[in-house]
């Protein structure tokens, strides 16, 4: 039976294309592509959007004022130095407010716990907690910190979204907790049910979440189904 899909744009289209097309090689080991492409002098094919060759203060400013709001690449970052100092914007919270419970895996820094963060209104949430070794070297330290840090920046609906910092030793980067675990288990576990058009909808939102990494001159450096979280069955985040 044929499908359909239709998308908002030529772009998205043509991305969509490549990776149902990826997708068949892979399954069927074909070398070549499956797609026809019958103008062979057509002007270079569509991609994700362009991204200018900015500096990152250029760059964070063409986000907030340029881009459209409704766009699930791209959203408002404020730069860090036009943040008001006021405790909203404050990442630090409490580490009495957060209870550790079990061990969901280890990371390269320290273990990560699944854990429940009691908010200032007494809302209890959810939360994965990473910690660092306390044995850890201040350099290995500082880099746990400055992930910290640029998480702070992001806000996108398919990267993971930092709660808050305890920055005292030991310190702990709380974030959301999302309940269906990682990808690749995920993948595993449920490998006879899922569709096509689901696995090609996680690719579009991983695609979609480093485009709007490129455009802050962000380099992920470990893109891997163990770093994508599954946030509910028909959405996939960045980690």
């Amino acid at each position: 039976q044929a499908l359909a899909i239709r998308t908002s744009s030529l772009a998205e289209a043509e991305n969509m294309a490549d990776l149902i097309d990826g997708y068949c090689r892979l399954q069927g080991g074909a070398e070549t592509s499956l797609l026809v492409r019958p103008r062979k002098d057509r002007e270079k094919r569509l991609s994700l959007p362009q991204i200018p060759a900015l500096n990152l203060g250029e760059r964070l400013s063409t986000l907030s004022h340029s881009l459209s709001g409704d766009s699930d690449i791209y959203a408002e970052i404020l730069d860090e130095s036009s943040r008001p100092r006021s405790g909203a914007q404050n990442f630090g919270i409490c580490r009495d407010a957060v209870a550790l419970g079990r061990i969901l895996g280890e990371g390269f820094f320290g273990e990560v716990y699944q854990g429940i963060y009691t908010t200032p209104n007494g809302e209890r949430v959810d939360v994965a907690v990473k910690t660092c070794k306390e044995d850890c070297s201040p350099e290995n330290r500082e880099k746990f910190l400055s992930e910290a840090v640029l998480m702070k920046k992001l806000d996108h609906p398919h990267i993971v979204k930092l709660i808050g910092i305890a920055e005292d030793e030991p310190t702990w980067i709380v974030m959301e907790l999302y309940p269906y675990g990682e990808l690749g288990q995920y993948l595993e576990q449920n490998r006879r049910v899922l569709a096509v058009p689901t696995l090609v909808l996680y690719a579009l939102q991983v695609a979609k979440a480093m485009a709007y990494l490129e455009a802050l001159s962000c380099v992920h450096r470990d893109i891997a189904a163990r770093n994508v979280l599954v946030a509910s069955p028909e959405c996939v985040k960045l980690g």
